[in-house]
């Protein structure tokens, strides 16, 4: 039923990228050929031969991937690479979104219109990754200061984190607050840090009481619930400081 009721929406998608692609290309490209170019990118194509040499691998750790991508997917990684080489590029001109104060905005070199339905299957596709993240046992660290002062944040309650690990299980369940479609089967693990304690001013204890003050006070969570919530994310960030630091005493 999910994919039936999406099935519109991911072509209306499909056509947007194209669409992209072309303005940014000349000529248009599917979602497939733009990703296994995507995978490509942390290879270097000046340096790839082919030739399985220690210095080519090193360059190119993928080249039995790059050897398998079709053309277009292989061209486009090039080009991208090289962009910085190519004066009539048109990677420089950014779409962006200006916010004025009575909250009307305005668009500049493109205008785009996304549907209740495009919001609701981005939805889908982060439940879904959160889920193979949590499997897969990746931890997921926050910064929540860096990211309001220097993302889209505006208040410590629209922090992701609740809804990564949230404070009380039950926004978990099916067709809980975090979980309205039942992909989910458990909280994604997470650890909370400073990001640059230089330049925001804050400290690693002070994150961890904004957070947990921000559950009691915002999100209606017991205090005694966010304490304990709040303690196990500490004790994840300690276990990663110290499987991630030698001893040096030893």
């Amino acid at each position: 039923m999910a994919c039936e009721k999406f099935s519109s929406c991911i072509a209306l998608l499909s056509r947007k990228i194209a669409r992209y692609s072309e303005q940014l290309y000349g000529v248009p490209h599917t979602p497939e050929t733009l990703y296994q170019s995507w995978l490509l990118r942390k290879n270097y194509p000046m340096a790839h031969q082919g030739d399985g040499s220690v210095e080519g691998l090193l360059w190119c750790p993928d080249q039995t991937l790059i050897q398998k991508s079709s053309p277009a997917s292989v061209q486009l990684w090039r080009r991208y690479l090289n962009s910085a080489l190519d004066t009539n590029n048109k990677f420089g001109q950014v779409i962006a979104i200006f916010f004025g104060t009575a909250g009307e905005f305005e668009t500049r070199a493109d205008t785009e219109v996304i549907s209740n339905l495009e919001l609701e299957l981005y939805t889908v596709v982060q439940d879904l990754l959160l889920e193979k993240y949590s499997r897969k046992g990746i931890i997921l660290e926050a910064c929540p200061t860096s990211n309001i002062t220097i993302g889209r944040f505006k208040s410590y309650a629209e922090h992701p984190i609740f809804r990564w690990n949230p404070p009380i299980a039950d926004w978990l369940n099916r067709d809980g607050e975090f979980n309205r479609y039942g992909i989910r089967t458990g909280a994604v693990a997470v650890c909370i840090n400073t990001d640059d304690a230089g330049l925001m001013p804050t400290t690693l204890e002070n994150e961890h009481y904004l957070i947990e003050m921000t559950a009691v006070n915002k999100l209606n969570v017991c205090p005694i619930v966010a304490k304990k919530w709040i303690e196990a994310i500490q004790n994840q960030g300690n276990e990663i400081f110290q499987s991630n630091h030698l001893d040096w005493e030893l």
